[in-house]
């Protein structure tokens, strides 16, 4: 027969064993749930991203063919501005077309200019996201770490506590 304090130390040992056992299941859990919404976190952002950046583009060529006649427009005005210098009489009606296609021009440019402020308030945003998302990224890891050292001292606990059984059995042998 099995002297009791061993028979309540074998005990005790397969309790704490199926604590760890628990342990390393709901940790290998934890981490796989955490990997996995890290992962969709991710996959998610670089979606996101990648459709934020097309609009981006997107905008930006259309903002790049918007400004290109205007540049056109810019050097006709210059041109028509240096021609009615030259001509005294018609210079005053060729001034007063000149100014109006310059107010247009300006018009044009102002709401050129408020677009371009959009969508570096658009960048900046997408960039704050960003940011977050690594932050969360960074605590998904540390929390993954910190799960692993737990694991690790559990078995590291259940190692010595074998050892302290296999002593007792001897002993008792």
């Amino acid at each position: 027969m099995a002297d009791p304090a061993v028979q309540s130390l074998t005990e005790q040992l397969a309790q704490r064993d199926a604590m760890i056992a628990m342990m390393k299941t709901k940790t290998k859990e934890y981490v796989t749930k955490l990997s996995s919404d890290h992962d969709e976190a991710v996959q998610k952002l670089k979606k996101d991203h990648e459709v934020a950046l097309e609009a981006l583009q997107k905008e930006l060529q259309t903002v790049t063919t918007q400004l290109q006649p205007l540049d056109e427009s810019v050097k006709a005005l210059q041109a028509q501005l240096a021609t009615s210098k030259k001509e005294a009489q018609s210079a005053k009606d060729q001034l007063a077309k000149t100014q109006n296609e310059v107010k247009k021009s300006d018009e044009r440019e102002l709401a050129l200019a408020e677009e371009v402020d959009q969508l570096a308030a658009a960048k900046k945003a997408w960039e704050e996201e960003k940011r977050d998302l690594e932050a969360a990224c960074r605590q998904a890891t540390e929390a993954q770490a910190t799960a692993a050292a737990a694991l690790a001292e559990a078995q590291t606990q259940l190692i010595e506590q074998q050892r302290q059984l296999q002593q007792l059995q001897s002993a008792a042998a």
